[in-house]
């Protein structure tokens, strides 16, 4: 179990697309939760492994099996890198153990729109 180890609160957003009305989409962010997690920065080979797959990871994200967090959702909160203001954790992927007892959440850091 992982639940001993989730101390770090972290806000959930997840993307939500809607027409602008003259022919294009308009993406904002709601409030989607909050988890509690474990919060760390990846090994070399993890890098590595994600800069072949065509992505930069930054951070991976443990918490309790289960949790409502989907790719392309945004986490934020205190985490061991500190983020710059207007940044946050943009979810790659999240990954299930085979015996259900956390998840793992793979993450990149981004710059949030108009900051």
């Amino acid at each position: 179990m992982i639940g001993h180890l989730a101390r770090t609160p972290l806000t959930v957003w997840r993307p939500s697309t809607t027409s602008d009305g003259a022919g294009g989409q308009v993406t904002t962010y709601t409030l989607a939760g909050h988890i509690r997690a474990q919060v760390s920065q990846p090994n070399a080979e993890e890098r590595m492994l994600a800069a072949k797959a065509g992505a930069e990871l930054s951070h991976v994200v443990h918490a309790v099996a289960g949790v409502d967090v989907r790719r392309g959702d945004e986490l934020d909160g205190p985490v061991p890198s500190p983020l710059p203001d207007g940044h946050r954790l943009r979810v790659l992927a999240v990954i299930a153990n085979s015996r259900s007892t956390y998840t793992r959440i793979e993450c990149e850091v981004i710059q949030t729109e108009g900051s």
